[in-house]
């Protein structure tokens, strides 16, 4: 039992077509038989755009395209529910309309059919594809992602097609806060700066943090479509009247000041619990728990420091929590160390060992007078 497309992608408002295709064991054609299908959509994420952490791609989105990945694939809303019949060679073709997606995020459809014969005996199978709001995408990525007020923000945006290959585009990239106490909620733009992506399909831009608080890098291009696709990260500038986040929110979350870290370096760690002063429990955890301990947050935005270890690598998972009126709040972030060091250190080890034998070698020749 198949579901094949003749693409592993669609621009949203297309028609995807899809053939249901079902054989016995031994060869012969499932024809005649009554087919329902189904279809589910749910939030796609390019992989070749880098994304915040924190951001929910539970559903396995940048894994891949088409039937490469049934992780997670199992999530989303479902849009469709049809029924038919298969021709006198198994087959049913069918056309699944797509929609423009109203906030402008790419779309997985995933197209799970069932067949029954006539001895009812039901068998299934299912694809994938994905429905794109553009023809490429874009994406910002922070140097670090915690600054001071007045601070010169550095960050590279990046514009590929969804093979992966670089496009030349006309960038907005936007520093910008978000009222949500008003409706509809409202975009304050607090800095701007225009680029223009090279042959690799990036730039650099430089924005200043001219406020303090949870802010959004944001990038837009218009696509050959005349769509705006954008991309946005998360930075925490501190400062002065900002130093609590979302309101009176006791949520925990961690902001690690870059991406990915080597052994030795010194991972800074900033803490948004919204309370002014509290105890929190620290861990770092890797294999096994690395380091514990308690830290006295005498503000609402403490920041911890973690040194990295080569036990740390590939990632290491630092976690916080804290008692407050007999609730109990936590939240996690992983720190990337890739273990290029690793490899690097197992190569010196070995090239250290071959100088020792010889050496040792050397010794006993002359010590025997060879």
């Amino acid at each position: 039992m198949r579901v094949t497309t003749p693409s592993v992608r669609v621009l949203q408002g297309d028609s995807i077509d899809a053939t249901i295709d079902a054989h016995y064991f031994f060869g012969e054609p499932v024809a005649g038989a009554d087919v329902k299908y189904v279809v589910h959509t749910s939030e796609y994420w390019s992989p070749y755009i880098a994304h915040d952490e924190d951001t929910d791609l539970s559903s396995g989105q940048s894994q891949g395209e088409g039937d490469q990945s049934d992780e997670g694939d199992y999530a989303g809303e479902q849009v469709s529910e049809q029924t038919g019949k298969l021709d006198p060679d198994g087959k049913l073709k069918i056309h699944i309309p797509t929609k423009v997606d109203g906030h402008a995020h790419d779309m997985r459809y995933r197209i799970e059919a069932r067949v029954t014969d006539a001895g009812n005996r039901e068998i299934a199978g299912h694809n994938s594809v994905i429905a794109t709001y553009g023809s490429f995408a874009v994406g910002i990525s922070p140097d670090n992602y915690f600054f001071q007020k007045g601070a010169r923000i550095d960050a590279t945006v990046v514009a590929n097609d969804y093979d992966g290959k670089p496009v030349h585009a006309r960038l907005r990239v936007s520093i910008v806060k978000y009222n949500y106490s008003s409706q509809p909620m409202k975009e304050i733009v607090l800095d701007t700066q225009f680029a223009e992506t090279g042959a690799d399909g990036t730039a650099r831009v430089s924005l200043t943090a001219k406020e303090s608080g949870g802010l959004t890098l944001k990038v837009s291009a218009s696509t050959p479509e005349n769509r705006e696709v954008t991309g946005t990260d998360w930075i925490w500038v501190a400062g002065n009247g900002q130093e609590s986040w979302a309101g009176e929110s006791k949520e925990i979350r961690l902001v690690a000041d870059k991406k990915s870290y080597q052994v030795g370096e010194t991972a800074h760690v900033l803490v948004m619990t919204g309370l002014p002063e509290t105890f929190l429990l620290v861990t770092s955890e890797a294999r096994t728990i690395q380091s514990k301990r308690v830290v006295h947050a005498t503000s609402p935005t403490p920041t911890i420091d973690v040194p990295i270890l080569s036990d740390h690598q590939p990632n290491v998972y630092v976690s916080v929590s804290f008692l407050r009126n007999n609730s109990f709040y936590q939240s996690s972030k992983s720190l990337k160390v890739p273990a290029v060091r690793a490899r690097s250190g197992r190569e010196l080890h070995a090239s250290g060992a071959r100088f020792s034998r010889q050496a040792g070698r050397r010794r006993i020749q002359r010590r025997r007078g060879g």
